[in-house]
């Protein structure tokens, strides 16, 4: 029996040694600070060898619906994906990857400051667009509805003035839903985001994805073609949230 209990003492031992190590360990890895994800922000190619990717600092992911998060963001079936960034110094942005964009059309609005404005623009491997912008403090027409909060109607004439440049241009935006209508409240105006869509009224057609149950005119259906009456449907739907007359 001395034997036995003699023979387990050093087993005990290194038991106990090996307790303490996991405990140190684990207490340690308790007060480490976050990973960093600079691994997994983009690192694209550019299509056109003979231009130059932008300076950017990547900061944060941004979520399905917009929203900055430091976590890996389930895309589901979306074909495009966001990102905050600094471009040099201090220019905060937006990146976006995503498999159509309609460069004209947002440098059209941007020159009238109804977009943000628009620093990069172009293709890179993997049949995407890479585009960098200016990110805009701005509240969505979305958002404005969540908060029960009223929609000025300067939002109205700014989106109707963006419809009608594109308008005069053969273009058709084509997705002006709530969310893609910012209203900056510190400068009391109104600008469009989110150019995926726009095309050539009666050539372009919608994306294959589009969603049947949001609100759209009768004829608007996934891959069909799109017309300048859509966004004129659009457009009263939206004077009525801002009570105002078209």
């Amino acid at each position: 029996m001395l034997q036995t209990t003699l023979s387990a003492s050093p087993v005990s031992s290194g038991l106990s040694r090996c307790r303490l190590n996991l405990r140190h360990y684990y207490d340690s890895v308790s007060n480490l600070k976050p990973p960093r994800l600079s691994c997994l922000y983009p690192n694209p190619t550019l299509v056109d060898c003979s231009k130059t990717l932008p300076a950017l600092t990547y900061r944060q992911f941004l979520s399905r619906a917009g929203r900055p998060t430091s976590a890996l963001v389930d895309l589901g079936n979306t074909t495009t994906s966001m990102c905050i960034a600094t471009l040099g110094n201090t220019n905060k942005v937006i990146v976006k990857f995503t498999a159509r964009y309609n460069e004209v059309a947002h440098r059209l609005l941007a020159d009238a400051d109804l977009a943000p404005k628009l620093h990069f623009c172009e293709r890179v491997i993997g049949d995407l667009y890479m585009v960098v912008m200016d990110r805009v403090d701005g509240t969505s027409v979305w958002q404005l509805q969540e908060d029960n909060k009223p929609v000025p109607a300067t939002v109205w004439k700014d989106i109707n003035e963006a419809v009608r440049i594109l308008h005069a241009e053969g273009i058709v935006f084509g997705d002006l839903r709530d969310p893609n209508i910012l209203y900056l409240a510190s400068e009391a105006r109104a600008m469009l985001v989110d150019f995926d869509w726009p095309g050539k009224d009666g050539e372009c057609r919608y994306p294959a994805t589009l969603n049947p149950s949001n609100a759209w005119p009768r004829d608007v259906l996934p891959y069909s073609i799109m017309r300048k009456a859509h966004d004129t449907w659009q457009l009263d739907r939206l004077a009525i949230l801002c009570k105002c007359t078209p």
